[in-house]
């Protein structure tokens, strides 16, 4: 397993295990701004600078009165989903593309794969997103507008 798999199996863990008024407390705290690198509307977290590749790029909040952090954007979609656990196997992907993304209607839970095959839709590989045709109710990935 990579340090980014082994990071995200952890943070679900963790992001699993919030109520949903510690899930409301972290997302006011994220204190979410449009980005301004993003044509899609994208929003990432004003007062979380650091995004790494230890972190897989992935923005992270540190729980308040402990040491454990949580991936921003699963607080995101956990709490726009009212706290609905991520299932086992399943990751919260980015529709955008953007790692930093914690606009909870640019984020869906799926299977690994679902999310790897996502990078093709982003890289322009595909012109036609092929997702939402193949998997009832999966959205469609959000290609950039800029060109």
């Amino acid at each position: 397993m990579s340090n980014k798999e082994t990071l995200v199996s952890h943070s679900i863990s963790i992001a699993n295990s919030l109520s949903l008024e510690l899930l409301q407390e972290l997302y006011e705290l994220m204190d979410l701004v449009l980005d301004p690198d993003s044509n899609e509307g994208c929003q990432t977290p004003r007062r979380i600078k650091k995004s790494n590749k230890k972190t897989g790029g992935y923005k992270q909040i540190t729980i308040p009165g402990t040491q454990n952090k949580a991936l921003c954007h699963q607080v995101a979609w956990r709490l726009k989903n009212g706290g609905l656990e991520i299932g086992v196997g399943m990751v919260v992907s980015h529709i955008c593309g953007r790692s930093t993304c914690c606009n909870a209607d640019h984020l869906e839970v799926c299977t690994k794969d679902w999310n790897e095959s996502r990078k093709y839709c982003h890289n322009g590989t595909f012109t036609i997103c092929p997702h939402a045709m193949q998997q009832n109710g999966a959205k469609a990935c959000i290609v950039s507008k800029m060109e």
